[in-house]
């Protein structure tokens, strides 16, 4: 026992302090209503529950093995190795990415919080939820009769991140209706996303993961570093979360899972590499798998997002999985039961999900208002943002074009004007601002705030009142894709539409 207690404050100690940050963290939110309901422990702890979540990724990564192997075993190489990473990461981003890692300020422990909802709208948001799923399920199938045949959990087609609020009515009622408790709960609000999630029946949640914005391997040659008042450049230093049960959610129900005593970090995809390089056998499939990744982060074809995005997770997931499972202590996980209404408050950087859990029997739908605090923008992060950030940029606004299209829009510029009400929407230097700007686009380091107040999508009431009038009239029947939104969609696959070392695309190859 004595054992256990000193393993334990050692991992406090190592972690950051993070006694101490609970206790800050109560006597700052001490009046706050929270709800006194006790975390359970599941029988996986991270160690586990990482290596589970990449042996079911690792199948995606190492079917392409065979196909790239000329590539990565050419001329008697040893493979595509760390030193082949950082020289290509270095080709396509213009400079060096940084091997950092990057630890987020320690907000405290998990929160249960009661948000102001009623029966009626949580069922109206499930209606919503269901149609959307639909949805999605139809540009899915379209998108594997082009050869599309894995789906990342986030990719710029996905209806449950960024693009959500363009789908839910109700789900904005849930967002004006508890913006008293954002606000007393996260003060230096920079901007919000809201997203939808749902887990199918018979289906698991998404496995142990955490936000990590790529943006933090690149803060210092594209923000110039030092930052003013000690702001983080291009990434969040605080990003919490009120993921909403809309339904009862108990173990049997795929809850979410946190894994509260691990350490909130962002690591770039380099400092990762790094830490994995040599570690496991050279012909065993993880290392295959590793090489896989390290090959598809250095080559990201943005036709084709969805390995990119696996390849990040594994890697991810392969990097918690070596550091936990290397401590002499567990790191348990740990679930709440919850009524409709009840809202896990955690932080993102802080590992969380497992696909272990029983499958459910029904499906499981959950609201979730994703908080960022400000960040620091360059003026014009087009002109000083590496080639490879432009040419995803490029391609991101053209999928929002095709969303803009099933929507019953001409294109995305028509969606942004009737949200913003034709004004002009520029940051504090003035330069204007895109629908991919105020839609948060995590995935492109935007977050709401650009050296300005709130400017994300939820900030424009009279807008998203005037666009889900047409929401709703859709809404009435079936999801259909339009022969334009096809058209739109075939354009952005393919290898060959964008140019990594210039920054550019050509959607009219395709």
């Amino acid at each position: 026992e004595l054992m256990k207690i000193t393993l334990r404050l050692m991992s406090v100690i190592a972690f950051g302090g993070l006694m101490f940050a609970v206790e800050g963290a109560r006597e700052t939110l001490e009046e706050f209503p929270f709800v006194d309901i006790e975390g359970v422990e599941i029988s996986v702890d991270l160690c586990e529950s990482a290596r589970a979540h990449a042996e079911k990724l690792e199948p995606r990564i190492l079917q392409n093995y065979d196909e790239f192997r000329g590539i990565l075993f050419e001329e008697g190489s040893d493979g595509f190795l760390l030193t082949d990473l950082i020289y290509q990461l270095k080709k396509i981003y213009g400079y060096d990415a940084s091997k950092v890692r990057h630890t987020p300020q320690n907000l405290g422990r998990t929160r249960i919080v009661q948000m102001n909802t009623t029966r009626k709208m949580r069922e109206a948001i499930i209606k919503e939820m269901s149609w959307t799923r639909k949805l999605q399920d139809t540009i899915n199938d379209y998108l594997r009769s082009l050869g599309q045949t894995e789906f990342a959990n986030y990719n710029s087609y996905s209806l449950e991140f960024d693009n959500a609020i363009l789908f839910s009515p109700t789900g904005y009622e849930f967002y004006l209706s508890n913006r008293h408790i954002i606000e007393e709960l996260f003060p230096d609000l920079g901007g919000i996303s809201l997203n939808a999630f749902s887990v199918r029946a018979g289906k698991s949640a998404y496995g142990a993961h955490n936000a990590r914005p790529w943006s933090v391997g690149l803060s210092k040659p594209v923000c110039k570093l030092p930052l003013p008042n000690g702001a983080r450049c291009l990434f969040p230093d605080k990003q919490m979360s009120l993921h909403t049960a809309l339904e009862e959610v108990t173990y049997d129900h795929q809850p979410l899972v946190m894994y509260e005593d691990a350490e909130p970090e962002i690591p770039s995809s380099l400092y990762m590499a790094q830490k994995l390089n040599g570690q496991f056998p050279p012909h065993s499939n993880i290392n295959k798998s590793l090489e896989m990744s390290r090959y598809f982060l250095a080559n990201p074809s943005l036709g084709d997002e969805n390995i990119f995005l696996s390849a990040t997770q594994y890697q991810f997931a392969r990097y918690i999985e070596q550091k936990y499972c290397n401590l002499p202590w567990k790191i348990p996980g740990v679930y709440w039961n919850l009524e409709p209404g009840q809202a896990v408050f955690f932080n993102n950087y802080v590992p969380h999900g497992d696909c272990t859990l029983p499958k459910s029997s029904r499906d499981r739908f959950t609201i979730d208002l994703r908080m960022f605090s400000k960040d620091y923008y360059p003026s014009d992060l087009s002109s000083v943002a590496p080639r490879m950030w432009r040419a995803r940029f490029l391609h991101v606004m053209h999928t929002k074009k095709c969303l803009s299209i099933i929507l019953g829009y001409q294109d995305e510029q028509e969606l942004l004007e009737v949200i913003t009400g034709g004004r002009l929407i520029v940051n504090s230097n003035g330069v204007q601002l895109s629908l991919v700007h105020i839609m948060t686009d995590i995935g492109l380091a935007l977050h709401g705030s650009y050296g300005a107040e709130r400017q994300d999508i939820l900030t424009f009431q009279e807008g998203l009142k005037r666009h889900f009038e047409r929401v709703r009239v859709l809404m009435e029947s079936d999801p259909v894709l339009p022969d334009k939104a096809k058209t739109c969609i075939a354009e952005t696959l393919g290898s060959d539409i964008c140019d990594l070392e210039t920054g550019t695309c050509d959607f009219s190859t395709n």
